[in-house]
């Protein structure tokens, strides 16, 4: 900046770069010259140069002095020579000069930033900054890496365009270069992938933006413990999981590699030159296990090949390092102000003058580091947390040490950062030790398990799940509906850090920060923690009030429909998707549902409107504007508008987006008033409901609850429709079954339910438009709700309670039915205990009756449901414990947020089998049935089966967690079965793959059993299973957890932790959580210990598919059977509807006003429903089989298996054609039809313009596409990104949610129709982009190729021992603009593709 600051003028400025340039540049060459010399010459004098070491210290130290006077006694850039780079035959030391910033833990994240709250911790990263650019303007040759652009992108919106250019200038000759690049480091353990991408996106995407640069090496060296889809996810970023052609032997291939010269000075020229367009070669951290640390150190083995995914093996490797001294310098050489080591005092006018001190304890030191690694290239992490305040004290030292050091040659040292480094590495041309899985669980000494974080501040890793759920639905439906229409700007808008245009960029940089590994992980302050959390409530309200609008438009027709189709970016979508035409003089069946009254005051309206042609119809239905809001509380019974008196005509509108691209029909539950209500769907339909007595929470705590959040003056009971204060006024929740479409809005009405005349009309009337089912109003049945009407069952004198199985009624829409359902048994004698489950099975043919279903739908008992036909069965019990958390008085280690530490590895059971202490309820209905069980004053568990389903729920509230005692308490459930899993069990890792743990065993060392309850734990973010040869017992979680299995047959959840000591590992605070509520008046708060709420889903399924994976209906009919879904597929659907679940939101509006909307309440894309509801016109199997053979049999016509089919071959056009002829139901015909439906809309868009008809794009959408069934993706494949770039254009990110051999029908490669999923739209052209999204896949650099000591034996390269892979994936990226785009994903791949459409 100083030298900026004398340049004259802009012109002057560029003149001396260009000569700095030209001079770099010929110094460059003659560095190469003279390198080469020296390696030619080195050998020989070798000996000779140690002889002479003492006389040239002697000589260069009087030759300094000699400087230094005639300098004046002043240091000045260039009087310490820099220049040097990597040596041949030298031992070289990477000096690699970095800052830890953490992205808040003791200080909140703007508390680190701008300096603040130093009692806490003196850090201000907006100085290091400042001083580090200023550092590396004085010399070409410093270098620093740059890692949280969560602080950069703070720092570089502030800075002036002076200061700007001087960076961008530092990021291109290589000095300042960007490492990790994603808004956080963050941690490995508490998050899903999903959110490690986005958050790496985000600021990749910035770098790409603002610099054109692409950082190349993942550093994660502080996260606490390391997870193998971090390692893939990593490789993926390079390339690998799309280059999967380039294979290139490392001895010669003809392919131009990024080798290093003698020195270094010629790689930035390099690097520009194509070897810095790349994707991450390597990654870096400092934690893992002291074993296996010790055991690598001592092996040589610290740095290694590692293989994160057994499904995309070698295309899934990256190089990987441990550091060697945490990430810290070696000890004495660190220079920061408040340091007390050693500064190198090389003035020998001075006391204390240390040089030749100081080069021998940097040789000794890099010697010794050197015995541990491979080649003669080692690292030295020059940095520390907040380090580099004062950046010259780092740099004038650094300086000091590569001159003396190189002068005295015993070593070479250099300025580096990881790329150079990894760059060194790789032309070695090393074999190097290969390592397959993860790095959990970590610790730092025998009993230091840092499985603790696991599951600390569980409230906040669920607040977090559920604010990455609501993100990914505002992205999606912004993207759908188009933020020009929402009015949030249009082409251009700004992205995250560049101001916000979008409703959910405060909440994607909020979720970003949330990622970092002390946040999620929960083991940051409390004040910070409390940070974090306003961040995300702050976002979410924005992003909800996006949701809401967005859903508003797709589901009402309101006037600024007409400019909607120039201003989203797929603007051929839909305002509202009407079920059937509509007529301006007739009343809709949602009109004549609605009663007589409302009825004939709609069809008065709709009367008027039609004298005028139907124009006046379409702007009164406008003049209703219905306003949604979604329900953040519902979780504690609290949704005022759900809660709203229904009674004087009002009626409540719940509108239900579903973010899959694959059809629903689940469970929608939310709070209500009262139990006199019922459901009608947008048909004017009554649907199956049931209300049921909310019981997880006590009044008191649910009252508390909500005061803390709504302030002390909320009033709970008023909006549950009680009197104010109340006490105790029950809480109530409505289910009923939701169909939703794909990527689609469903609404459904409910309404205060009147005497029983008008509600069998309606029912009729409804019955009538549905073909004349009988639909009789479910939920009337004196057993369906409330204790006083026979809420307990028939069964309740015996001993046993069975609930679950078929539902009462099958077939038709609002009730599920599939080809088994569980049942559950518990036992009144063990106090309501759960003991067994069998898992029924449906013979084909088979009516309720004959599955062990009375007439009314009773349950069958334990014996007559072992004698129906079984799909899995097992004898299995919940059962609650907690761990006393040690205190550390007896050792320093006591169990606090990072570390797990129980005083004893048997916990303390929690009502006991032979208690009957326990407070029972039975809930029975036609939907679900549940058993309520208080376990503890403190502990409240609700069981539950959905009629027909093949899974379970249970739903928990733990705490206040007594500590009365002095113990700290850490609080696990245990599903127990009798399954013999042989000591092993599965747990996902960050969502994506399984992997399989072996109690008390670690593959790369021989494990030291010290702590053998939390030395087997292991994070758990969507589920954990185990099986013996026949059936799986598998647990899903709601949030990110620990789990382990320590005992056969076992899952152990840790579910709570209320902690009274710290464990010492630097956040120096007990987690001790409490929600407090403070009043006027009050000097001190009135506070309690947190209360977590959540829900495990569980299953017993057998292990494999019951037709043996043919999913061929004829395996079916010759067995007489249906097929039963197997565990991994009910596992990898379930994770993903409780990754994105159901978006409600409400409104409440009069009948009157509704009845005259005419019905428009269904919305989906990207075509219409056919003529049966979505979600019964055919077997989630039978669709499942009918995907994938569509998807292998075209493979197999395309002759290669191509990852993007194109035209190529006139045969293939035409297989194309009669396919979507087929689709369509004609090919000529239907292309005249939507030729004049094009002209017609023409037509329709210029009468809108001069203010004629309005709202015709509904209309118009209908007729396009009425003969197109609603395309789904397979199911198999998810969206995990579906977001708005700019106007016109979206970024789409597949991902194949299977394992290799995972199923054997769904873990096949799958076909995607980006044509038919964006069939609104025309396609103009399909960009495939890397996992981040930050470079186009075709123009990024082959990845590095590593030799393994596996495969050195037998070849030089490796080789694709994935067979599938050898045939199938031999294709480019997809680039083009012309159609058809069908892209194929392979198990477990990740695909990115930025899609612009035509204008």
């Amino acid at each position: 900046m100083e030298r900026s600051s004398r340049c004259a003028s802009r012109s002057r400025c560029r003149i001396l770069s260009f000569v700095l340039a030209a001079c770099i540049g010929f110094a460059a060459i003659a560095a190469v010259i003279a390198g080469k010399h020296e390696h030619r010459h080195y050998k020989q004098h070798e000996n000779h140069q140690q002889h002479r070491h003492h006389h040239r210290e002697r000589h260069h130290d009087h030759h300094d002095h000699h400087d230094h006077e005639h300098e004046g006694g002043g240091w000045r850039p260039g009087r310490y020579n820099t220049r040097a780079g990597p040596v041949e035959g030298k031992l070289n030391v990477h000096l690699v000069a970095h800052s830890h910033d953490d992205v808040g833990w003791l200080k909140t994240v703007d508390q680190y930033y701008v300096g603040s709250n130093n009692s806490i911790q003196v850090a201000a990263v907006q100085y290091i900054l400042d001083t580090v650019v200023e550092q590396l303007s004085l010399d070409p040759n410093r270098k620093f890496i740059q890692v949280e652009q969560g602080f950069f992108q703070r720092w570089w919106r502030r800075q002036p365009k002076d200061v700007r250019r001087v960076v961008r200038r530092l990021v291109k000759n290589g000095q300042l270069e960007f490492t990790n690049g994603g808004w956080c480091m963050h941690d490995e353990a508490a998050t899903h992938y999903a959110d490690m991408v986005h958050q790496m996106s985000l600021g990749l995407r910035l770098i790409r933006r603002q610099f054109g640069q692409v950082p190349r090496i993942a550093w994660q060296i502080d996260p606490f413990g390391h997870s193998a889809v971090q390692g893939y996810l990593i490789s993926a970023l390079g390339g690998f999981h799309a280059m999967f052609f380039a294979r290139a032997d490392d001895q010669g291939s003809g392919e131009w590699h990024c080798d290093l010269p003698s020195n270094i000075l010629l790689l930035p020229l390099l690097l520009e030159i194509g070897c810095n367009s790349g994707g991450f070669d390597a990654v870096f951290f400092a934690r893992a296990d002291y074993e296996d640390s010790e055991a690598r150190y001592r092996e040589r083995t610290a740095e290694f090949v590692w293989r994160g995914s057994e499904t995309l093996k070698q295309q899934a490797e990256v190089f990987g390092g441990r550091l060697y001294v945490h990430y810290l310098p070696p000890d004495s050489f660190r220079y920061d102000t408040n340091n007390w080591d050693p500064p190198v005092q090389d003035d020998p006018e001075l006391y204390d003058y240390n040089v030749q001190e100081r080069v021998d304890k940097f040789v000794e030191t890099a010697l010794k580091q050197a015995e541990s690694y491979r080649t003669n290239h080692i690292m030295w992490t020059m940095g520390d947390d907040f380090a580099y305040s004062n950046a010259i004290t780092w740099f004038r030292n650094m300086d000091k040490l590569i001159h003396y050091v190189n002068r005295d040659g015993r070593v070479n040292a250099l300025y580096s950062t990881p790329s150079i480094y990894v760059d060194a590495k790789h032309h070695a041309n090393e074999s190097w030790p290969l390592k397959t899985g993860d790095f959990f669980p970590y610790a730092d000494c025998p009993h230091c398990y840092w499985t603790g974080h696991f599951s600390s501040r569980p409230a906040f890793k669920r607040y977090v799940r559920t604010c990455s759920a609501l993100l990914l639905a505002a992205q999606q439906v912004e993207a759908l509906v188009g933020r020009s229409r929402l009015g949030r700007g249009g082409e251009g808008a700004a992205v995250a850090g560049e101001g916000r245009e979008s409703g959910a960029e405060e909440l994607e940089e909020a979720m970003a920060v949330a990622q970092h590994h002390d946040s999620v992980s929960g083991t940051a302050k409390q004040h910070v923690n409390d940070d974090y959390t306003l961040r995300l409530y702050r976002g979410a309200v924005k992003a909800s009030s996006l949701l809401t609008e967005a859903i508003r438009c797709m589901i009402y027709r309101q006037s600024e429909a007409d400019t909607w189709q120039s201003q989203s970016p797929l603007r051929q979508m839909p305002s509202s998707q009407p079920l059937s035409s509509p007529s301006p003089a007739t009343t809709s069946p949602l009109m004549r549902a609605l009663g007589k009254r409302g009825a004939a005051a709609a069809a008065g309206a709709a009367g008027a409107a039609g004298a005028v042609g139907g124009g006046q119809a379409a702007r009164s239905s406008r003049s209703l504007k219905l306003s949604f809001e979604m329900c953040p509380l519902s979780n504690i019974s609290f949704c005022p508008p759900s809660q709203t008196d229904l009674q004087d005509g009002k009626v409540l509108v719940v509108a239900v987006y579903n973010p899959l691209a694959w059809a629903r029909k689940e469970i929608v539950r939310f709070p209500v008033s009262t139990a006199d209500v019922e459901v009608m769907n947008a048909s004017g339909a009554i649907i199956p409901s049931q209300v049921l007595p909310d019981t997880l929470l006590l009044p008191t705590t649910r009252s508390f609850l909500i005061q803390a959040y709504d302030g002390p003056d909320a009033e709970p009971d008023a909006a549950a429709g009680a009197e104010p204060g109340g006490a105790g006024s029950e809480a109530l929740s409505l289910v009923f079954w939701a169909d939703a479409p794909p990527l689609g809005v469903a609404s459904f009405f409910v309404l205060y339910k009147y005497p029983e005349g008008r509600t069998e009309e309606r029912v009729k009337e409804g019955a009538e438009q549905e073909g004349g089912v009988d639909r009789r109003v479910l939920g009337d049945e004196p057993e369906a709700v409330g204790q006083d009407n026979g809420m307990h069952g028939g069964e309740e004198e015996e001993d046993e309670i069975v609930i679950g199985g078929w539902a009462e009624v099958e077939g038709r829409e609002g009730s599920s039915s599939g080809s088994s359902a569980l049942t559950l048994s518990f036992s009144r004698a063990q106090g309501g205990r759960m003991t067994r489950a069998v898992l029924l099975k449906r013979e084909q043919g088979q009516g309720e009756a004959e599955g062990g279903m009375g007439a009314r739908g009773e349950v069958p008992s334990a014996k007559a449901a072992a004698a129906a036909a079984a799909a899995a069965a097992a004898d299995v019990s919940i059962e609650w414990a907690w761990y006393n958390a040690s205190d550390g008085k007896a050792s320093r280690e006591a169990s606090g947020a990072y570390i797990f530490r129980p005083t004893s590895p048997d916990p303390v059971p929690i009502n006991p089998p032979n208690s009957t202490a326990s407070s029972l309820q039975v809930v029975r209905g036609p939907l679900v049935d549940e058993v309520h069980r208080q376990v503890a004053p403190w502990i409240k568990e609700i069981v539950r089966v959905y009629k027909g389903t093949n899974y379970a729920e249970m739903e928990y509230a733990v705490g206040p967690v007594p500590v009365d005692d002095g113990f700290g308490k850490e609080v696990v459930v245990r599903l127990s079965s009798s399954l013999a899993s042989n000591a092993t069990f599965f747990t996902d890792s960050n969502g994506r793959d399984f992997i399989q743990r072996t109690r008390n065993f670690r593959a790369d060392w021989n494990l030291t059993v010290t702590e053998p309850t939390a030395g087997n734990y292991y994070p758990v973010n969507s589920g954990i299973y185990l099986h013996d040869k026949a059936t799986d017992l598998s647990v899903l979680v709601d949030r990110a957890t620990g789990a382990s299995s320590l005992n056969d047959g076992q899952l152990e959840l840790m579910l709570h932790r209320r902690l009274l000591h710290d464990d010492h590992r630097g956040v120096a605070e007990a987690l001790n959580e409490r929600v407090c509520v403070g009043r006027r008046g009050e000097q001190q708060p009135q506070c309690m210990g947190l209360v977590v709420a959540g829900t495990l889903r569980f299953g017993l399924h057998p292990h494999t598919r019951s037709d043996g994976g043919v999913g061929s209906g004829e395996v079916e009919e010759a067995r007489g059977e249906e097929v039963v879904e197997a565990a991994a597929e009910w596992r990898r659907g379930n994770i993903q509807r409780i990754f994105s679940p159901l978006q409600v939101a409400f409104a409440v509006e009069n009948e009157e006003a509704l009845a005259a909307e005419g019905g428009r309440y269904t919305w989906h894309i990207p075509g219409t429903q056919d003529s049966k509801p979505v979600g019964s016109t055919e077997s989630m199997e039978s669709r499942e089989t009918r995907e994938s053979r569509e998807s292998v049999l075209s493979m197999q016509l395309s002759g290669k298996g191509g990852r993007v089919m194109k035209e190529e071959s006139s045969s293939e056009e035409e297989r194309r054609e009669e396919e979507m002829e087929d689709e369509e139901g004609g090919g000529a015909e239907e292309d005249k039809e939507e030729t004049e439906q094009e002209e017609q809309q023409e037509e329709e868009e210029a009468e809108e313009a001069e203010g004629g008809r309005e709202g015709g794009v509904a209309d118009s959408f209908e007729e396009r596409t009425s003969k197109r069934p609603a395309y789904e993706l397979p199911r198999s494949v998810a969206i995990i990104t579906l977001q708005e770039l700019h106007e016109y254009k979206v970024l789409l990110r597949l991902a194949h949610l299977y394992e290799a051999e995972e199923d054997p029908l769904l873990s096949q490669p799958a076909l995607v129709n980006l044509d038919r999923l964006f069939a609104h739209q025309e396609i103009e052209k399909v960009t495939e982009l890397s996992l981040m999204a930050n470079q186009k896949l075709l123009k990024m650099r082959p990845p590095m190729k590593w030799r393994t000591e596996q495969l050195a034996s037998k070849s030089e390269v490796h080789e694709d021992v994935n067979a599938a892979n050898k045939e199938v994936r031999r294709m480019q990226a997809l680039n083009s603009t012309e159609g058809p785009f069908i892209v194929e994903l392979g198990p477990m791949e990740i695909r990115t593709f930025a899609i612009q459409f035509d204008d």
